[in-house]
């Protein structure tokens, strides 16, 4: 591969040649003689392996919920087939160009196409199942039957139920603003996640979150609970109970979703974002990335747990998200690389 050529270009098609010819040393022996050739390809090659196992990190955990992200090391190709000793007929350099450049190509559909599968049908999947939603940076106030209103973030979704009996609201995603008529008839209940907030009359907002959901309170008072999951055996969870005043919210604890964490919070940043401005106090990279992709007209994703676990602060402007997730980036010393046009993948280093 011609050194003439930038180094990243050089680290992919040789990731891509070792993918393609596994079994041939002479293959193995001339990427390890580029590699250490010079530091810039060094660096190159470590940018495609970080990169590469982000992704494999973000879509395992996805896949699996609550397991953990990113433990799965980025495995070199070489370390893959070492192995292995058959040697095939070495391909000619225009052929191996020709095959390199094809099945590069069918990477990045491969990519794209999980990526589309990842994003593409769970956004089928709300925006069916929900009433109102909105899209990136959109924001939709809505005015229910009962003369309440529900202010939506961008990428949030809501499906209401309201009768004569009941006004019930849940958020499939997102968030949302909750400015309540009071009724003591009708008590207002929102769900999210495994938390339930119910209410008379007050406002407040709801987010979903990595873990679950949170409550934050502006004015008045909000009664917030855990939701037990559809079966824990024999034993049932003691749920935890917890009333909210204004400039006090909650969310669901860490592993633990039958239990909530109260805090304090000034009840002028409760929203912040219906002003463009997303205002965190103690938390966690990941809820901070997800509040900034509702303002992102693309993907980001996380490839590390543990970093989406990390606890931060910080005032970001909302109407330019990619310099947010950057000042993100470089004040908390993470990284984000762009691997498609549209996706942002965030490591740790």
């Amino acid at each position: 591969m011609s050194s003439h050529r930038d180094p990243n270009d050089e680290a992919i098609d040789w990731m891509v040649a070792l993918q393609e010819t596994p079994e041939d040393w002479r293959v193995r022996s001339a990427f390890q003689t580029w590699l250490d050739s010079s530091v810039e390809n060094q660096v190159a090659w470590s940018e495609v392996e970080l990169t590469r196992g982000a992704l494999r990190s973000a879509i395992s955990s996805r896949r699996q919920g609550d397991a953990v992200a990113g433990q799965d090391r980025a495995i070199s190709p070489v370390e893959e087939t070492q192995s292995n000793h058959r040697l095939p007929p070495a391909p000619t350099k225009a052929s191996r160009r020709t095959v390199s450049r094809t099945t590069a190509a069918g990477i990045t559909a491969a990519i794209v196409l999980l990526l589309v599968s990842l994003v593409g049908l769970p956004e089928l999947l709300v925006r069916w199942q929900a009433d109102h939603f909105t899209t990136a940076a959109e924001t939709k106030t809505v005015v229910l039957a009962d003369g309440s209103t529900v202010s939506l973030a961008g990428k949030s979704a809501i499906v209401v139920a309201t009768n004569s009996d009941q006004r019930s609201v849940e958020l499939l995603r997102g968030a949302a603003y909750f400015s309540v008529i009071p009724d003591a008839q009708r008590p207002f209940t929102v769900l999210s996640g495994s938390l339930k907030a119910k209410v008379i009359g007050t406002a407040f907002e709801v987010r979903t979150t990595v873990r679950g959901g949170a409550v934050a309170v502006a004015q008045g008072t909000v009664e917030v609970s855990s939701i037990p999951a559809k079966s824990y055996g024999s034993q049932q969870p003691q749920l935890k109970n917890m009333l909210l005043s204004a400039g006090r919210s909650a969310g669901i604890a860490g592993n633990r979703p039958t239990e909530l964490i109260g805090a304090e919070v000034d009840p002028a940043s409760v929203a912040a974002w219906r002003e463009g401005k997303l205002i965190v106090d103690d938390w966690s990279v990941g809820d901070v990335l997800d509040a900034l992709d509702r303002y992102y007209k693309g993907m980001i994703v996380i490839g590390s747990w543990e970093l989406s676990n990390k606890r931060i602060s910080g005032v970001y402007d909302l109407k330019k998200p990619l310099e947010a997730i950057e000042v993100v980036a470089a004040t908390h010393g993470f990284k984000v690389r762009r691997v498609l046009p549209w996706t942002l993948v965030v490591t740790p280093f």
